[in-house]
């Protein structure tokens, strides 16, 4: 098994926390738009949409963790794509509300979460400046070595 960078290891973890996160408030914003509302309420089917867009983020969390977890090469990208939605969300989320301190911790969080993804040592380690990760190229020199040939698009994956 290929060993795993630190940096790929805590953005596992983050993902999953994130996915926690937007688990929590999807269930919490389909419930209450559904159950507590009242009938013919006009902000019901923004928070049932709103509801379903954290849904969305949740299971792209949980893939990103994923591709972190085992080394995938589109991992980078999903987890760019999840801190910018989740950066979005609460944002619609925040002035749908109109409480904006609940969404400083996810807005900033997001924040720290795409600085450290634009960072060219993260971009690096995660194969994101055109070679292959450091995992990957570990596989591909044992396959060069075993007589096989790989190409850095097959170290990739």
């Amino acid at each position: 098994m290929p060993k795993r960078s630190r940096g790929a290891t805590a953005l596992s973890v983050v993902s999953v926390l994130v996915g926690l996160y937007c688990q929590f408030a999807a269930m919490a914003l389909i419930i209450a738009a559904s159950v507590f509302a009242p009938t013919g309420a006009a902000e019901v089917p923004l928070v049932l949409v709103i509801g379903l867009v954290f849904l969305v983020l949740m299971v792209l969390a949980y893939v990103t963790a994923f591709g972190f977890w085992f080394g995938r090469a589109w991992a980078w990208a999903a987890s760019l794509t999840e801190f910018v939605g989740l950066i979005a969300a609460s944002g619609i989320l925040a002035l749908a509300s109109s409480n904006v301190v609940s969404a400083v911790l996810p807005i900033v969080g997001g924040s720290i979460g795409i600085w450290y993804l634009m960072r060219p040592a993260t971009k690096s380690a995660l194969g994101r400046d055109g070679r292959p990760a450091a995992a990957d190229a570990t596989n591909a020199s044992d396959a060069t070595a075993a007589g096989g040939s790989m190409d850095a698009t097959q170290a990739i994956r």
